[in-house]
């Protein structure tokens, strides 16, 4: 199967508490060492992804 990136993805409707909640299995990823594939691309997708909802969040926060 072949990459097919998404560049359209409304998060409209989704509170602080989603991207927490994502944080939170992010988070348990990280303390038990899952991975999904190959391990390096995991890595990278998941940086990206940590980056993704660490942003949104500070977002929130500024806009309290």
């Amino acid at each position: 199967m072949m990459a097919c990136p998404v560049n359209k993805v409304s998060v409209k409707g989704l509170r602080q508490t989603h991207f927490l909640q994502l944080s939170a299995y992010i988070d348990y990823l990280e303390e038990t060492g899952w991975y999904q594939g190959n391990k390096t691309q995991f890595d990278k997708r998941h940086a990206e992804l940590v980056e993704w909802i660490d942003g949104i969040i500070r977002d929130f926060e500024v806009s309290k």
